[in-house]
C-alpha cells in the first residue's frame, strides 16, 4: 500500500463479531472509528504502520482492505451533503 494516499478498510468478519454491532476505535497517531459492515477511508500510512498487523493473540485479522465504494455512490453522497447547506 506504499504510495497510496488514501484506501479504504473495514472490519474482517471476525473483526465485526468481536465488536458485536459496536464503533471500534484504534488509536495510534491518529484516532480512526470502524463501524462493523461499513468502509473506512485511512491514509494508506495507517494501513501500513497500523492496521495492517492487528490481529488476535490466535492470529485473526481484525481489518481488511476493500475497494473504494463506486463512482455513484461517491456522487450521491457528495450531491446529498451539498443540498443539506
Amino acid at each position: 500500500m506504499a504510495g497510496s494516499d488514501y484506501i479504504f478498510v473495514q472490519l474482517t468478519e471476525f473483526g465485526a463479531s468481536l465488536a458485536a454491532g459496536h464503533p471500534l476505535r484504534v488509536s495510534g497517531r491518529t484516532s480512526v472509528v470502524f463501524t462493523p459492515g461499513t468502509p473506512t477511508r485511512v491514509a494508506g500510512y495507517e494501513w501500513d504502520l497500523m492496521l495492517k498487523d492487528y490481529e488476535t493473540a490466535h492470529g485473526n485479522p481484525l481489518f481488511e482492505v476493500v475497494p473504494a465504494p463506486a463512482e455513484a455512490a461517491v456522487a450521491a453522497v457528495s450531491k446529498n451533503s451539498q443540498e443539506a447547506k
